[in-house]
């Protein structure tokens, strides 16, 4: 949940996975991840080695950034609105269940 935050907060987020962590992620998805969905969504960058890991910090340490600002400003909306957003869409699920036939 650190990473999320940081990406929602627009910050530097790297996501370090060696080959062993990667494979025991992947495991525990039931194979449908092999990487954080923050990498994916290019909200966060990705090691997976201690060489890509020390050049992503290096990255941030110098002022270079790391990219992320625009994916993660699309990806992660911060205007206050978030609960009015959740409640429509609840209010929606709601309505289109009451719709739905019940199976039996």
């Amino acid at each position: 949940s650190v990473l999320l935050h940081a990406a929602a907060l627009r910050k530097p987020t790297v996501s370090f996975l060696d080959a062993e962590e990667r494979e025991i992620y992947r495991r525990a998805t039931s194979g449908v991840f092999d990487r954080l969905p923050l990498v994916t969504l290019g909200c966060a960058a990705e090691a997976s080695s201690v060489d890509e890991l020390t050049a992503l910090i290096e990255r941030c340490v110098s002022g270079a950034g790391l990219g992320l600002a625009e994916r993660q400003t699309a990806t992660f909306a911060l205007d206050g609105k978030n609960a009015e957003r959740i409640a429509t869409f609840v209010a929606e699920q709601i309505r289109t269940y009451r719709g739905t036939p019940t199976l039996r």
